[in-house]
């Protein structure tokens, strides 16, 4: 129901996971790479089996991005953007707000460990992103630093906003 895989070469380091869970017809997969000097991650989840419509699906895609830093101006530089996109799930606020404590920003946004995220974010997608037909929720984030030639700062923000429902959510972190 699953198969991983990994890829080194010198200009290319990484890995993945493509799997099913055919008892709730989920299908995710989430890939990690680091070429030259750019990571990339990514998640993707379809669900194909939605409560009282059968031929129905969820989507959950996320796609992140970090790099050698681009100067702002004032000693701050970009490091890193992406984003999320839910198609047929609304958003729940509170739910992520509750999750602070346990990760739930730093899984969403920039995660360091993908596959070791992955698992958290599958077990509180439903949570989070709750399935909504007809709702979409989009988002986009920036990793931001301060300082050089290392970061004596780094802060990480994210803007998701739920439609139709109109719900804004600001998420955020912050480490020195």
């Amino acid at each position: 129901t699953a198969a991983g895989f990994s890829i080194t070469s010198p200009a290319v380091n990484g890995g993945g996971v493509i799997g099913y869970d055919p008892l709730i017809g989920r299908y995710f997969g989430v890939i990690f790479l680091d070429v030259v000097a750019v990571g990339l991650s990514a998640m993707v989840v379809v669900d194909t089996r939605l409560p009282g419509d059968p031929d129905g699906y969820a989507l959950f895609a996320s796609i992140f991005a970090e790099f050698p830093s681009l100067p702002l101006g004032f000693g701050f530089f970009l490091s890193g953007v992406g984003g999320l996109l839910c198609l047929n799930r609304g958003m729940d606020g509170e739910a992520i707000a509750a999750g602070l404590h346990d990760g739930a920003i730093d899984a969403l946004l920039f995660p360091e460990n993908v596959l070791e995220d992955a698992t958290f974010i599958l077990g509180q997608l439903d949570n989070w992103f709750p399935i909504a037909p007809g709702s979409t929720a989009i988002g986009l984030a920036a990793a931001i630093d301060w300082g050089t030639p290392e970061p004596i700062i780094t802060g990480e923000l994210g803007i998701v906003v739920s439609l139709p429902e109109g719900e804004i959510a600001v998420l955020g972190s912050v480490s020195m």
